[in-house]
């Protein structure tokens, strides 16, 4: 494992060691642990100054996003989906924390595979704990340049057309005043917008239908980028909610409503996310060639 990377700017701050450290140890505290490997961080400061502001009202502090790899031991039994959601929510005190979990085993068939995500963790992310006990394998470097290019092409040109055809799966609905389904359509969208691009642009495959999970790993990659849906007004974070719950309250809750205008302008907001993701994949694909 190396270590010697840009992520390990990251603990540069003693405060940050800290709260890492800290973090692992909720980690080894709740599950049988082998490794814990940081790949991604958003580090996130907010200082103000007023004359109103007074101890009582001190500033609010705002969290840090961290990645983290955890490979549970061959003998840890929970499920791996389970330890993400778990870990996750233990941490929650100390950071916005996004947990992939893995076993070695299939860590290591994707590194013989030559697997984009896992092999570039393994060259640079930032090791946290290493129980030592299972290990991970060299990775492949066996590929070629032109068929790299060719597959994320491929890839990237099949999740944008899924995702465009349940866009005109929803304005099919909409037309038709069947605006649950249209919500639907709308949420599968920008769920395969989402896994489209991690795939293209890390390599790695997600099998959640959650949005804000799918939107954090999305971010990890292209941070700053406008992927989400704007929560700055009452009105924007009603039409977000709509859309986070139209995967099943689109479909089955009768007390879920939604209204032609605003499908029109979810799928408004969602079009222009779609241009840009298309942007970005292609613009990634083409730099394969100088890499």
């Amino acid at each position: 494992m190396n270590n010697q990377t840009s992520l390990k700017n990251l603990l540069d701050a003693h405060a940050e060691q800290e709260l890492l450290k800290k973090i692992t140890k909720v980690i080894l505290s709740k599950i049988e642990t082998e490794k814990i490997i940081c790949f991604g961080s958003i580090t996130r400061k907010m200082e103000s100054s007023s004359c109103f502001i007074t101890r009582e009202n001190p500033n609010k502090p705002v969290l840090n996003s961290y990645y983290f790899l955890v490979v549970p031991k061959k003998e840890e039994h929970l499920s791996d989906y389970f330890i993400q959601q778990r870990l996750e929510q233990e941490t929650k005190h100390l950071a916005n924390l996004t947990v992939l979990a893995h076993r070695v085993n299939d860590i290591n068939r994707d590194l013989r595979n030559n697997g984009l995500f896992f092999k570039t963790i393994y060259q640079k992310g930032l090791l946290l704990y290493d129980d030592q006990k299972e290990f991970f394998i060299f990775p492949s470097t066996n590929f070629n340049k032109e068929d790299r290019m060719s597959n994320r092409e491929k890839l990237w040109n099949k999740w944008l057309e899924i995702s465009e055809n349940f866009l005109t799966g929803a304005q099919f609905y909409a037309h038709h005043n069947n605006y649950g389904l249209a919500m639907f359509m709308l949420h599968q969208t920008m769920k395969h917008c989402y896994c489209g691009m991690i795939k293209v642009l890390t390599g790695y495959q997600s099998e959640s239908n959650g949005l804000v999970r799918l939107l954090k790993l999305a971010e990890n990659v292209v941070p700053n980028a406008p992927l989400e849906f704007s929560q700055k007004t009452p009105e924007d974070a009603r039409l977000t909610r709509l859309l986070l719950n139209g995967f099943s309250n689109g479909r089955y809750n009768e007390k879920y409503k939604a209204t032609k205008e605003e499908v029109g302008l979810i799928t408004s907001r969602i079009e222009k996310i779609l241009a840009f993701a298309d942007r970005v994949c292609k613009e990634k694909i083409k730099s394969l060639q100088y890499s």
